[in-house]
């Protein structure tokens, strides 16, 4: 859990707050024994974050890392966070011409549920979509085409 929720942290945060968050916490707890609400604390108040539904999926719900596309229709794609943990993920499209796009989304697109919806036009027809995990293996790869 520990360098995957790390992984998806940083790219809900992203780097620069990610690196003063956690200068923050090294910083408050070196030579002392912190626990891990001593971290999440020291993330959301360096941060100004309440960050509960993140600790909760990654640290205290049963999870892994799977996700899925449930539908691709009227230009709209449907991801499932089939194994519960809030991740990064890449999207690439190829498209009739066989060039590609790609884009990275944000873990904040699971705060709110399971399902994540988005528009896709980008004007001309999609041959391919490929949804990938960014710093890890999907447990179930067969729906992320």
């Amino acid at each position: 859990i520990g360098s995957h929720s790390y992984h998806s942290l940083y790219h809900l945060l992203g780097k620069e707050t990610f690196t003063s968050a956690m200068n923050f916490y090294m910083d408050t707890w070196k030579m002392k024994h912190p626990t891990l609400f001593d971290f999440f604390n020291s993330i959301e108040n360096s941060t100004g974050k309440d960050l509960e539904w993140f600790w909760k999926a990654w640290y205290f719900d049963w999870g892994y890392m799977d996700l899925g596309i449930q539908s691709f229709e009227n230009n709209t794609l449907t991801i499932e966070n089939l194994g519960g943990r809030p991740i990064s993920m890449k999207i690439t499209y190829t498209f009739e011409d066989d060039s590609q796009l790609s884009e990275q989304l944000n873990p904040i697109v699971w705060k709110e549920g399971k399902t994540y919806s988005k528009e896709v036009n980008y004007g001309k027809p999609i041959k391919k979509i490929l949804l990938g995990l960014m710093e890890s293996s999907d447990a179930k790869a067969g729906n992320n085409v």
